[in-house]
């Protein structure tokens, strides 16, 4: 790829959250450099200038940019993350009628109007975007735009992380740039080859991922104060609630849930909890006493047996981690737990956009 590769390639990132796509971009080694992003969330924007205080950050409306301000930047690639809840199996899929997708219609008329159109593009979407009337246009706006493209649904489990998070990723090339790998017709089919690619290419996936025995969550947690560790027990109204419809995992589970930006807020469906403390079979005999208790009608009593178990939830740093986000990735001192877990939601798996940069980037066939 270096060969190919002589002069620095440069990136602009849209929808920047913060920054997934940016350390994505630095793991993968790629000779690139991100020189301009965009995001409007406060949030996200302080977290991404914290980490990349370097780099051309713009709390701009991607709907007012104009071809001349992106040929400006004179891009070589376009990483693209637009708002999922118009595709959401939660929302109410409104598609391309969701107001939310106007800075992405926007960009897609961009992009046949530039002089300097970038020779790459990664876009990425929750599961569902490929069913949809707005990737159907995305797609015809490629291709009478000269790009071939390729589609996948990934999640970080399928590279050995124990992290479920699926999502749909479209890469491009202008043509007559070409991919090493053929296309298959379903997203999906597309897993294993690039698992295959990943592996071809020496992905370093680090010493959590080097054993052939499927890596559990204990490399990805942090070991936290006793007092910061109370801070994320889950609270008692929420055990007499919904303990039983709750993931809960062990810091020796090989999986864990999607953490979604709901995490922390709600109790189900968001992201897993884990049992701190006590064996697999104090698990058992603390949940016997929960459903009789509860049987029973006495659900405060039913959550106290609950107690010892210590179930709290991951840290963002923890939800960090298993978004193979990198040591030095940092939140500032002033951002809740609740705005981490929010940004954290919305962002990408750093080791997934590194595997799908290498690809994207490959112009030499045999790889």
């Amino acid at each position: 790829m270096a060969e190919k590769l002589r002069e620095r390639l440069r990136a602009v990132e849209f929808y920047a959250g913060v920054g997934g796509f940016h350390y994505g971009l630095l793991r993968s080694e790629a000779p690139a450099d991100v020189v301009a992003s965009f995001d409007l969330n406060p949030t996200a924007n302080a977290i991404y200038g914290h980490n990349f205080p370097n780099t051309a950050h713009l709390n701009r409306n991607i709907c007012g940019l104009s071809p001349a301000d992106l040929d400006r930047l004179r891009p070589d690639i376009f990483h693209m993350s637009p708002p999922c809840q118009p595709f959401t199996r939660q929302g109410l899929r409104r598609d391309k009628d969701d107001h939310r997708t106007d800075s992405f219609f926007h960009l897609m008329s961009l992009i046949p109007q530039l002089s300097c159109p970038p020779n790459y593009i990664l876009m990425e979407n929750v599961q569902g975007f490929e069913r949809s009337h707005t990737r159907a246009e995305f797609t015809e706006t490629l291709k009478k735009a000269g790009y071939s493209y390729q589609e996948f649904l990934l999640s970080p489990s399928q590279f050995r992380v124990p992290n479920s998070r699926l999502r749909y990723y479209l890469l491009a090339k202008k043509r007559p740039l070409e991919f090493c790998m053929s296309p298959v017709e379903q997203p999906s089919q597309d897993a294993h080859a690039l698992t295959e690619f990943s592996q071809e290419m020496a992905v370093q996936q680090g010493p959590a991922h080097s054993s052939s025995i499927e890596p559990s969550l204990s490399p990805y947690l942090e070991n936290h104060s006793e007092s910061y560790l109370h801070s994320l027990l889950v609270p008692t109204h929420i055990l007499c609630k919904y303990a039983l419809a709750m993931d809960i995992v062990r810091p020796d589970s090989t999986h864990s849930c999607c953490f979604t930006r709901g995490y922390g807020n709600y109790a189900v469906g968001t992201g897993s909890v884990l049992q701190h403390c006590l064996a697999e079979d104090d698990m058992h005999s603390c949940f016997k006493i929960f459903k009789e208790k509860g049987e029973h009608g006495d659900a405060e009593s039913a959550a106290e047996a609950l107690l010892p178990l210590k179930l709290r939830y991951f840290s963002p740093r923890e939800v960090a981690n298993l978004m193979c986000f990198p040591q030095d990735f940092s939140i500032p001192a002033d951002v809740t737990i609740r705005q981490s877990y929010k940004v954290l939601g919305n962002s990408l798996n750093v080791l997934v956009v590194s595997i799908l940069l290498k690809y994207l980037l490959c112009d030499n066939r045999t790889f």
